[in-house]
């Protein structure tokens, strides 16, 4: 950061490591809740975008708790979910926007078709 002048921060599949069933369940917890404090309370001092990317994971009290954590300490949360007929992608948080979600086109979509819409 310091040496490149980055402003911005991709943390990608960020509760991967801690949904790992070999790690106590309570170390987990505990751990991920400190990285997500730390996160949030770093981005805000260096004044920089953090961006931590959530992939879908199975069910568990784990996972919810470990979504609940990041979603709550950020500023926005966007998710991408695919609902029976199409994409979409949903502002669930923001501090200024109102909150709502955008449909993306079919998978099927050709460049073509997708020039002729513009």
């Amino acid at each position: 950061m310091d040496r490149f002048g980055s402003r911005l921060v991709i943390v990608s599949d960020m509760a991967d490591l801690f949904l790992d069933k070999d790690i106590p369940r309570k170390e987990a917890l505990e751990v991920f809740n400190q990285l997500t404090f730390y996160l949030s309370r770093f981005a805000e001092e260096n004044k920089l975008i953090v961006m931590a990317t959530y992939l879908p994971q199975y069910d568990s009290r784990r996972n919810f708790f470990f979504r609940a954590a990041l979603c709550g300490r950020a500023n926005v949360v966007l998710s991408v979910r695919q609902s029976k007929y199409e994409r979409r992608l949903i502002l669930e948080k923001h501090p200024v926007f109102d909150l709502g979600f955008a449909g993306f086109p079919s998978e099927n979509l050709t460049l073509d078709k997708f020039m002729e819409a513009c």
